[in-house]
């Protein structure tokens, strides 16, 4: 082989390896992790004047008696929240006072919506499956002065308002020499809390508007 050609296929060869990755790059690799730290929606109801404890019955009630019930919203997070509540009130078909016989709620409480921060939205509906009306209720705070009702943030670890503070069973009456159908029987009054963020979910702070959003996000509640 000639010396020329040797020449030429040592070249080859060192490109060839050169190719094969023996020789040696700079490099760098730069990693950057953004941590976020997540919301939480936390709320609690709270009966502070509940006179029995949580999961025990006031008994021996009876026509007109009323008892200390003062449903509240805490909310337990950092998010500032808007905050609902339903309270559904069994009915049965029975006479109350001087009214006919009628499906009537067995409950009524002292909600005063010209003296209060929250409003009731729309009207109670019946639920004939649980035999109970559902009242709804938002919290409205003092909406900054504005006397238009609209939604109000409740702040981590703040309390609102009871939506009332007293219940009192109907003054049922018994007819035609028959017992009520309610004696000796347990009635539930089940009261419901509901929380959701205050951003990012809209402009509206129409409390129906927003209760709305909650209904969509429970749909079996």
């Amino acid at each position: 082989m000639s010396r020329k050609k040797l020449i030429v296929t040592s070249i080859i060869l060192v490109l060839i390896l050169a190719i094969g990755g023996i020789l040696a790059y700079f490099t760098d690799v730069e990693t950057k992790t953004n941590t976020f730290a997540m919301g939480k929606v936390d709320i609690e109801v709270t009966e502070t004047d509940w006179p029995v404890g949580e999961d025990e019955k006031v008994t021996d009630v009876v026509p007109g008696t009323t008892v200390p019930k003062n449903p509240q919203v805490k909310n337990k997070g950092t998010t500032p929240v808007y905050a609902f509540v339903t309270v559904s009130i069994p009915y049965e078909n029975v006479v109350v006072g001087n009214n006919a016989k009628a499906d009537t709620e067995l409950f009524t409480t002292n909600y005063n919506a010209s003296n209060s921060e929250w409003v009731e939205i729309g009207t109670a509906t019946k639920d004939t499956a649980s035999k109970s009306f559902k009242h709804v209720y938002a919290y409205v705070g003092n909406a900054e002065g504005d006397s238009t009702n609209k939604v109000k943030a409740l702040q981590g670890n703040q309390t609102t308002s009871p939506v009332f503070t007293t219940i009192t069973f109907a003054d049922v009456k018994e007819t035609d020499g028959d017992a009520s159908p309610i004696q000796g029987e347990d009635l539930n009054v089940i009261v419901k809390g509901y929380g959701i963020q205050t951003t990012e979910i809209g402009d509206s702070t129409v409390p129906a508007t927003v209760w709305g959003l909650v209904q969509s996000a429970n749909p079996n509640n």
